[in-house]
């Protein structure tokens, strides 16, 4: 498996911070800069978008849907220290067995 895709599993998956990634990779000899793995991230970020969207149609082309809508408190990168209120969305539609998750502001 390639550095970028365990970095990738390892902040979605096994909600690794990648501060914490990046010091492991040091101590094997592997040194790669914060900005150059934010970057990569990103990227990925963006390629999956592509099928995120598709899912998204998928889902809400459904005639039945269950959705839950849960508020969660969010910190401001433009204002530290302070939060914001967003709502985390779960979509579920049961008869195509599909599940959606939105994140909103």
């Amino acid at each position: 498996m390639g550095v970028f895709a365990y970095l990738v599993i390892g902040k979605y998956i096994d909600h690794f911070p990648l501060h914490r990634q990046i010091k492991i990779f040091q101590r094997t000899g592997v040194h790669l800069a914060a900005s150059t793995v934010s970057d990569n991230i990103a990227a990925v970020a963006q390629l999956l978008l592509t099928l995120y969207n598709s899912l998204k149609r998928e889902v809400l082309a459904n005639r039945y849907l269950q959705a839950d809508e849960s508020p969660i408190r969010v910190q401001d990168h433009r204002k530290p220290g302070a939060c914001h209120l967003g709502y985390f969305w779960a979509y579920h539609a049961p008869v195509s067995k599909l599940v959606l998750f939105e994140y909103r502001t």
